[in-house]
């Protein structure tokens, strides 16, 4: 197995396995609210009076981060044949030749990953968890890191095929990558491990 496959694994099972964790999270305090309660209560009714909103610019930097995490996978998979020789960027001609390809690839992902996330309702997701000032802070901060990321795939695209080794970038461009996706999942590991504050 290649260690771009093993990356991709690695990213990509980090976010399945949180949305698991979230499920199950969830799962979990219904269970204990209904044994406490002397009432049905329904899961909806719950989850919102369980819910706490995060504030506005919170929600705003979330919403910032998650795009660009989908732009810094997009970019750090599909920009060069990392994976596949069939799947990349550089198969689509038109986006390939044109001085603003990488724009519209990124236009593109963002717009498809905004559908997503707004449909989803993805932020309120935080709003479940407890975040302390630090945790909110190292949310947000995902989103410079997830730009040097982005910023090392280009560079890396720019030059493909490489002129000269280009190991240390492509590692910080996945150390910035894996790093952010654990900070925006942080929330939902910390509560499934029963860590608290």
């Amino acid at each position: 197995m290649s260690l771009d496959l093993l990356a991709m694994l690695l990213v990509f099972g980090l976010l399945i396995v949180g949305a698991g964790l979230h499920k199950r999270n969830m799962e979990r305090i219904y269970t204990k609210m209904v044994a406490l309660s002397s009432k049905d209560v329904s899961k909806k009714d719950l989850y919102e009076e369980l819910s706490a909103p995060q504030g506005s610019n919170f929600n705003a930097f979330a919403l910032t981060a998650w795009i660009l995490l989908s732009i810094a996978v997009a970019y750090f998979y599909f920009l060069t044949p990392r994976i596949s020789l069939e799947f990349n960027y550089l198969q689509i001609a038109p986006l390939a030749k044109s001085p603003i390809g990488l724009v519209t690839f990124a236009a593109v992902v963002a717009f498809v990953t905004t559908v997503a996330i707004v449909s989803l309702d993805l932020p309120k997701v935080y709003s479940f968890y407890e975040m302390p000032k630090r945790l909110k802070a190292a949310i947000m901060s995902t989103v410079p890191v997830l730009g040097v990321s982005i910023t090392c795939s280009t560079y890396m695209a720019t030059v493909y095929p490489p002129e000269f080794s280009t190991t240390f970038i492509s590692a910080l461009g996945f150390v910035t990558l894996f790093g952010s996706v654990a900070i925006l999942l942080s929330p939902i590991y910390i509560r499934a491990m029963g860590v608290t504050k």
